[in-house]
């Protein structure tokens, strides 16, 4: 039986194993051979947004353990967002690294609009993938947006990932492609799809 549910305190070590490991096309450029610091390092980062009262961090939960993880970008970064993350980044890797990192992130980083739900992270364990988990945690995104008065959820995508079946299946379809050529050159990824499903509410039904 899967369970979906917000994402607590203890959860944010296992939650940085498994997008390490969802992602490793991604922290593996940015952290080289520091890679194996990226899971403690983004556990910490998942750690203050649970701390926040407005994170909509979501992990998938079988046999009592968390095998799958979805987080919605609800807010803008603070300037004591980014200050904790280039402080981490430096105690950790330090300034090389630190700025493959901030580059790498930037590339990646999307600013909703005021009626987008954006999924910033979605991943599942290798060992329980094809299982259903990551519709589920869909579904749950979608709850969320419905809840939060959202009119779109959204999403990017590497045109490399297979993922990509997951969300069309499940209503989402592309809406543009980003190709910035320093993402190109640090990720190996020449296209970025950025990808929506409109959310009806009750009344459009």
């Amino acid at each position: 039986m899967i369970e979906i549910r917000l994402a607590e305190l203890s959860d944010a070590p296992r939650i940085g194993e498994i997008l390490v490991e969802g992602f490793m096309n991604k922290f593996g450029p940015i952290f080289g051979r520091k890679v194996d610091r990226a899971p403690g390092i983004v556990a910490r980062m998942m750690a203050r947004e649970i701390r926040q009262d407005d994170a909509a961090l979501f992990v998938a939960q079988v046999a009592n353990r968390v095998v799958g993880v979805l987080k919605l970008h609800t807010r803008q970064d603070t300037p004591g967002d980014i200050l904790f993350g280039l402080r981490l980044f430096l105690r950790e890797v330090g300034p090389f690294y630190t700025v493959r990192a901030m580059i790498g992130l930037l590339l990646l980083h999307e600013e909703p609009a005021a009626d987008e739900g954006y999924i910033s992270e979605i991943s599942v364990a290798a060992a329980h993938r094809g299982q259903g988990i990551g519709w589920e945690l869909l579904r749950q995104a979608e709850r969320w947006a419905l809840a939060n008065d959202k009119t779109y959820l959204s999403l990017h995508v590497a045109e490399t990932n297979r993922a990509r079946a997951l969300y069309e299946r499940f209503g989402f379809r592309a809406a543009g492609t980003v190709r910035p050529w320093l993402a190109e050159r640090l990720f190996g990824i020449r296209s970025w799809i950025y990808m929506v499903k409109p959310i009806l509410h009750t009344s459009e039904v």
